[in-house]
């Protein structure tokens, strides 16, 4: 199979994205149908909203449903059994890549891929913003991963193209204003449009692409603040936050609250709410991006440094880990404790417990990463994070973990759930080599609220390593609390997810929530979710070294976004909070029916398009089917017995229907 062309196409509205990447292959051998394999090169943390497979020159389409996993598994073996194309979409758990499965395509004959996803979106440098800038909109960054790209002869030269749509969400007298769109990572004039509703421009990037494509969305709107009331210790109380009017100068809260009527679909398991279970009505997605004039104090820090030197790390993953953690060294504050953790088949401490940083302990430690080795054996992080999260805290002590590994365990998601159950913890994970798995690295800093940053082979480490640092030291709002208040008895929520540990400035938090009636549908008849929120607010309680700090953002003016087919915005907010139900009860219970409610792939789920039987008649597909399996950088080659994809981490052979076949269980080869 030979990719020969790669679309993608972002439709932004502050803070979520809808993207949707199509693929063409094609079949370039006479004789067998193929039934490609791959990993979907989805954005860690998308939810995946839709599948479909076009097949040229015959000109058919397969739309993707979504089913019970196993029912899916079923449909599709036996499509293929029957002769007929199809395909399937599976997610091991939320945090897990998205696997596909396409069978078959005929000889000679094209197939575009493609796959609707969204994504929250993040910031990019938003330190580099000062408060003299308070009024100025950070750039949102939308990042392609590299293996969207096959590393493909240069005679082929097939062009990647990706438009980028802005959704106007912002006032009737800020629509003129110009957007820029500008690609970071590859050399690229940056294109800008007037924004007079809508506004689309797209950026061609010839292929290969060697690196994550990174996109940047400027605008030189001025965000109108959030209707919300902040308490700063040294402030007061600001019971208007925007400009300085009626509150503290210089603290504001920008960002957006989305809503859209949901599924009634009964919530899979008990959530931060109000009184007894309800079927939920309205789904919300509150977004912040707190720009607030905290205080320039500094607390004492505990400064943890986990570190991955199982075999696999040998050679340049764990030359970069000696470097990053000697520039961590001599950039510690002199207020700190620290420790450093490696682990592999077991783990060891340098120190019985963190000690502080002295001139003594410094000497010890930098002798201690000098003589690091990748010699720990296998990859078992699960213990010694548990054993982390789980020691004593000592009283106002601001906690920071740094994760430096490639990512290669056999637990993901127990890891994961490990990081998402942790309390009061900073993390930063970093993936080391192209190796890394991003399911894992991203999955760690996604459940704990915290950052992530990939170092590639030879890759320059000092800014990233200083930026996390320096993350992990600005002034910070503790100890997090989140709530609800002013809602009305009639109405019952539900929070999804969990603030971030540390409230930071221009670092986005997403709040998830639903509201439904008490007593259900019959209640909800002919009533207005919307209209009963005029005094509701989300709250965040926390603590600065001065004393309390409160945030409240009112939801006061919050309306539905139009449902499908009127616009798809609503359904990306539908998908990306019911997404976070997933992520939260993820191995916890069975949430296959809520999954199935909203139409999204999980551990319980699958998208499945199937050819109908009638459009399948004179088209009878060879019994002897090909595998190829896509990994990487996607790039299939001849050799001795037929297909091999030579791909990134792993690659897979030649097979045939019979060693394979439409047995629910597929043995899947793959070598590191």
């Amino acid at each position: 199979m030979e990719l020969v062309e790669v679309c993608a196409s972002v439709r932004v509205m502050d803070p979520t994205a809808r993207i949707e990447l199509r693929q063409t292959y094609t079949n370039t051998h006479d004789t067998a149908a193929a039934e490609l394999r791959y990993t979907a090169p989805l954005i860690a943390g998308a939810t995946v909203l839709g599948i479909c497979a076009r097949f040229s020159p015959s000109a058919r389409s397969l739309h993707g449903v979504v089913r019970r996993s196993q029912h899916a598994v079923d449909e599709y073996s036996d499509a293929l059994a029957g002769g007929r194309r199809a395909c399937l979409l599976q997610q091991a758990h939320a945090d897990a890549p998205v696997e596909w499965l396409l069978g078959a395509v005929p000889p000679r004959e094209s197939v575009a891929v493609a796959v609707v996803y969204a994504v929250v979106l993040d910031e990019f440098d938003a330190a580099s913003h000062c408060f003299e800038e308070l009024s100025c909109a950070l750039p949102l960054r939308v990042v392609f991963p590299c293996s969207i790209s096959p590393v493909l002869a240069p005679s082929a030269a097939p062009i990647a193209t990706f438009s980028v749509e802005v959704a106007n969400v912002l006032p009737s007298d800020l629509t003129n204003l110009p957007c820029t769109v500008s690609c970071l990572s590859h050399p690229h004039p940056a294109a800008t449009v007037e924004a007079r509703a809508d506004l689309s421009v797209a950026v061609v990037v010839p292929l290969p692409l060697d690196r994550p494509l990174e996109l940047l969305l400027h605008t030189s709107s001025c965000t109108p603040p959030l209707p919300a009331r902040c308490t700063l210790p040294q402030c007061g109380d600001a019971p208007t936050v925007g400009g300085g009017e009626g509150g503290a100068a210089g603290c504001a809260l920008y960002g957006s609250v989305l809503a859209c009527n949901t599924a009634p679909a009964p919530l899979p398991l008990p959530l931060p709410h109000d009184g007894a279970p309800f079927v939920p009505h309205a789904a919300l997605m509150v977004s912040v991006l707190p720009r607030l004039r905290l205080p320039c104090e500094s607390p004492s820090a505990e400064m943890i440094f986990l570190v991955d030197r199982s075999a696999s790390m040998a050679g340049s993953p764990i030359n970069n880990v000696k470097k990053m953690l000697l520039l961590f060294l001599k950039s510690l504050p002199e207020s700190c404790r620290f420790n450093i953790v490696g682990f592999g088949s077991r783990y060891s401490t340098l120190f019985p417990e963190s000690t502080a940083y002295t001139e003594q302990s410094l000497r010890v430690a930098t002798k201690h990463v000098e003589r690091l080795s990748a010699n720990m054996g296998g990859t078992e992080l699960l213990p010694p994070l548990r054993a982390i999260f789980g020691s004593a805290a000592a009283p106002g002590v601001a906690r920071h973990l740094f994760v430096l590994t490639d990512g290669e365990v056999s637990n993901t998601e127990d890891c994961i759930r490990c990081a998402r159950d942790a309390v009061g913890w900073s993390l930063a994970v970093f993936g080391l080599g192209s190796g890394c798995d991003r399911s894992l690295v991203s999955g760690l800093a996604r459940a704990a609220n915290g950052a992530v940053e990939f170092i590639a082979r030879d890759e320059n480490i000092h800014a990233k390593v200083l930026w996390q640092l320096h993350r992990a030291l600005r002034p910070a709002i503790a100890n997090v609390r989140l709530s609800v208040a002013g809602i009305p008895p009639e109405l019952r929520w539900a929070v999804v997810g969990r603030p971030p540990a540390f409230l930071r400035n221009f670092e986005r938090f997403v709040v998830c929530m639903y509201l439904g009636f008490v007593g259900g549908d019959d209640a909800s008849e002919g009533a207005d979710v919307y209209a009963l929120l005029h005094n509701a607010e989300v709250v965040l309680d926390g603590h600065l070294a001065a004393g309390a700090v409160r945030v409240a953002v009112g939801l006061a003016n919050t309306r539905p976004l139009p449902p499908p087919p009127l616009g798809d915005d609503a359904r990306t907010v539908d998908a990306l909070a019911a997404h976070t139900v997933l992520r939260t009860v993820d191995g916890h219970c069975d949430a296959g029916d809520f999954a199935l409610s909203h139409s999204l792939a999980s551990r319980w789920t699958a998208f499945v398009a199937v050819e109908d039987a009638q459009s399948a008649e004179g088209s009878h597909l060879a019994s002897d089917v090909a595998l190829v399996e896509l990994d990487g950088s996607w790039r299939a080659r001849n050799f001795s017995g037929g297909y091999r994809a030579g791909l990134g981490r792993g690659a897979v052979g030649f097979t045939t229907r019979s060693s394979i076949g439409p047995s629910r269980g597929r043995s899947r080869s793959r070598s590191r």
